[in-house]
């Protein structure tokens, strides 16, 4: 994928968005404008349910303070941060933190409720992204992750379902917020050995070099012995991101 020519990129849809121009695989289109991108989404299994990922916080990562912070530095820190994030419920903040200056790098649309790009920035050109790239809210979301091209990638073949495209979702999301679990140890003393098995099985499928369903029992047995079934287990011992909300908000 680097050299522009061809390959495969692990990330999600959004990165098919205008935002994403200055990064694969859309740099790929910057050398070639005909080349054509693949979409490839996981497997929904048998009789399971598929759902939308929720994140914890309208934060990416996490965010922490440390406890020795008074309450008024503590205050400051949560306005910029409610700054960065929200605009303080302005929109045109919201806009001028993502997209640059209002009538010469965009404008609003003729509803006056999503921003237009005039001119394609890359990301932190003249501040752009710069604080406001670390979270966004749901109206955001839609103006920097819904453009023509995501939505055209945005969706998956089912050929159980009359053979047409469906919305594209992803799995629940879950994460071990309040370190009840063994989780995170043990992620980290597996996740070398295991991102280096994985992406090893995954580009030699990719290149034909092993056949995956002669080798997809062997695969899982590896995955046992470094450690995977037992990690995810400890995640499974938690609650969903939904079920957290919900234990909250009723």
């Amino acid at each position: 994928m680097n050299t522009g020519v061809a390959g495969y990129w692990l990330s999600s849809m959004n990165t098919l968005n205008s935002w994403a121009m200055d990064r694969p695989p859309l740099t790929l289109l910057e050398r070639n404008p005909d080349a054509k991108i693949l979409a490839t989404p996981g497997l929904k299994p048998d009789g399971g349910e598929v759902t939308a990922a929720v994140n914890p916080t309208p934060a990416y990562g996490k965010f922490y303070v440390n406890a020795n912070v008074d309450d008024d530095k503590l205050a400051k820190i949560l306005e910029f941060f409610n700054y960065t994030i929200f605009g303080n419920g302005d929109k045109e903040i919201m806009a001028k933190l993502l997209f640059g200056e209002k009538d010469i790098d965009w404008k609003w649309d003729d509803t006056g409720e999503v921003p237009v790009k005039i001119n394609k920035l890359n990301s932190g050109d003249k501040g752009t992204w710069s604080f406001s790239q670390f979270g966004q809210t749901e109206e955001v979301t839609k103006w920097v992750g819904e453009e023509e091209l995501f939505q055209t990638g945005g969706k998956y073949w089912s050929a159980s379902e009359n053979g047409s495209w469906l919305k594209w979702q992803h799995r629940p999301y879950k994460a071990d917020l309040a370190n009840e679990t063994g989780y995170e140890k043990i992620s980290q003393s597996i996740s070398g050995d295991l991102d280096a098995y994985v992406a090893s099985y995954r580009t030699q499928a990719i290149l034909g070099q092993i056949d995956v369903d002669d080798t997809w029992e062997d695969y899982l047995k590896e995955l046992e012995r470094i450690g995977y079934n037992t990690m995810m287990d400890e995640l499974e011992a938690i609650p969903s991101i939904e079920e957290m909300i919900k234990e909250y908000t009723n």
